[in-house]
């Protein structure tokens, strides 16, 4: 009887024995694994935005950009403009040919100094619409409002020179100008007439310079391939103003679809090329 009682106490203490054990390794592993829970938490809170960080800052030391705002006299001094790349004239709601307000003459001014003599140019130089016309006029062409008198609201279609494809193959982004070049305008002024040093690249229905380059140093676009064609309809759909010729225009243009993505590639490759 006393034998019987030891074994069973032994029994009974070898199993709580082992349960204590379990409960121990059991309360080790959850430990373990809430630490390695809390370390990894605090890698994606900390370490993987400091990383991010880090590549958008090396991103951003790659491909800088820095804007400039004419329109308060803002301008790149000589030592940022020579670091510079490309320099970007942008559209604008204002005309290029209103030469007597004084920020657009100083503009007029600017390109004309850095550009009028490609040789020594400090940079590329790209022109979009407002930037485009001001690029030509300070280049030694003219700029004026559109020949038929009204704005033009739309997506026109690009009748490209040869040396569009010339220069497209040049820079290594060749363009599909068999497939028919289309460009999202906004307009009431253009080109009307060229740079000395220019060459024409292509024309439309509603511009006789749709545009243009001066060797590989300058290029100037009547459209805006920036824009997407969603937001023009929809700005151009909320117009009240527009003339019978406009809404014309702008509602056969409705179905085309711009060559967005192929002329923003060329700009880049343009811009890009040595």
């Amino acid at each position: 009887m006393v034998i019987t009682i030891i074994i069973v106490v032994i029994i009974i203490t070898i199993i709580i024995v082992v349960i204590i054990i379990t409960i121990i390794i059991v309360v080790i592993i959850i430990t373990i694994i809430m630490v390695i829970t809390i370390i990894i938490v605090v890698i994606i809170i900390t370490i993987i935005p400091i990383i991010t960080i880090i590549i958008v800052v090396i991103i951003i030391t790659i491909i800088m950009w820095y804007v400039y705002n004419v329109t308060r006299n803002e301008y790149p001094t000589s030592d940022e403009l020579a670091a510079l790349d490309v320099v970007f004239v942008s559209g604008s709601h204002h005309s290029a040919t209103q030469t007597e307000t004084p920020w657009i003459a100083a503009l007029h001014s600017f390109l004309a100094r850095g550009w009028s003599d490609l040789d020594v140019a400090p940079c590329k130089l790209v022109g979009i619409c407002f930037g485009h016309q001001i690029t030509a006029a300070a280049l030694g062409g003219t700029a004026g409002k559109n020949p038929s008198g009204s704005m033009r609201f739309g997506v026109e279609t690009l009748a490209c020179e040869p040396a569009m494809a010339e220069l497209a193959d040049a820079v290594g982004s060749p363009l599909p100008i068999d497939a028919g070049l289309r460009i999202l305008v906004t307009h009431e002024d253009c080109v009307t007439e060229l740079p000395p040093s220019a060459t024409l690249l292509a024309s439309s229905d509603g511009a006789a310079v749709e545009a243009f380059a001066c060797r590989d140093i300058v290029i100037g676009f009547q459209g805006h391939p920036e824009f997407a064609k969603d937001v023009e309809m929809a700005a151009i759909r909320a117009r009240a103003s527009l003339t019978p010729d406009e809404a014309v225009f702008a509602d056969a243009s409705a179905s085309l679809e711009p060559s967005n993505s192929e002329l923003r590639a060329f700009i880049r490759a343009f811009a890009a090329a040595e």
